[in-house]
């Protein structure tokens, strides 16, 4: 802070003009869709906080005929969004955690109200230490003409594809999408960047 005014670069505008919280960062767009390519998505956007993200997603998705399938181990966050659209008359039910036969027999029971389902799950628990079944998961939706959407919080910048001896979580930390190879237009994925990458942030990608 003891420099002379005249060994800075010249600038045109000190500031954008706007508080931080009430605009987009102009390389804002780059950074999600450099998040969506390592998760192996097609686009993204970022948030303030996976909170705000929820928030808004379910905002948007009650306006759908949809009907909510919550794996009991979900973390809190998520559940608020589901909330949101329970409290806007959504009917929102809960599974045992991490059993796909639970989620298979809730569809099979509701598939007369011809409602889009979306299933809502962490990528990876970390009450239990264990991945969500996603593969198994993302089929039974796909059955049903439905959405699988992930908290990926824990896994993204963590875990990878191909691990190995070498690599035990995988490489390039693209989360559980990439470490189990799976894609769609029926994956929506929201993660905070605060805990891998230390950056107050968050995105939500998908197709």
């Amino acid at each position: 802070m003891k420099h002379p005014s005249g060994s800075l670069r010249s600038w045109s505008h000190f500031t954008r003009g706007v508080p931080a919280a009430l605009g987009e960062p102009p390389d804002a767009n780059d950074v999600a869709q450099q998040v969506a390519a390592l998760q192996g998505c097609e686009r993204g956007l970022l948030g303030t906080s996976t909170f705000h993200l929820f928030w808004d997603l379910f905002g948007m998705l009650c306006r759908m005929r949809i009907a909510v399938y919550v794996d009991a181990g979900t973390y809190p966050i998520a559940r608020w969004g589901a909330e949101r659209a329970a409290a806007r008359g959504v009917s929102v039910r809960e599974f045992a955690h991490h059993q796909a036969a639970a989620l298979e027999r809730s569809l099979t029971q509701d598939v007369s109200n011809k409602l889009r389902p979306v299933v809502l799950t962490d990528g990876f628990c970390p009450a239990c230490g264990e991945p969500a079944p996603l593969r198994a998961y993302l089929q039974i939706v796909r059955g049903y003409g439905g959405w699988l959407l992930l908290d990926d919080t824990q896994a993204l910048g963590i875990f990878g594809f191909s691990p190995g001896t070498d690599a035990p979580y995988g490489r390039a930390g693209g989360g559980m999408l990439r470490r189990l190879q799976l894609s769609g237009p029926d994956l929506l994925v929201i993660s905070s960047m605060a805990k891998a990458f230390g950056a107050p942030v968050a995105a939500l990608t998908g197709s």
